[in-house]
């Protein structure tokens, strides 16, 4: 059986805050020199989420079926409500 186009084949957990997020998009980059970033898109239907308290919290990427991923830290966050 095929996985719907609708599901989300990536899970970011953080594990000191507690979440509703889905992931929507994600693009990585890296260079020679320079540290990775990740950049992810993710929406929650909570409006009283405080974006402020997940910088500089570790996370974790997951991204394979088996449990494959990367470990970071939040650097950075951009708030965007939509209706």
């Amino acid at each position: 059986m095929f996985a719907s186009v609708d599901t989300a084949h990536f899970v970011l957990s953080i594990s000191a805050v507690r979440h509703d997020f889905k992931g929507l998009a994600l693009k990585g980059c890296e260079a020679i020199c320079e540290l990775y970033a990740i950049h992810i898109e993710l929406v929650s239907d909570n409006p009283n989420v405080e974006l402020k308290s997940l910088l500089n919290q570790p996370a974790f990427l997951q991204f394979g079926l088996n449990g494959e991923g990367i470990h970071g830290l939040i650097d950075d966050h951009q708030n965007r409500r939509l209706r």
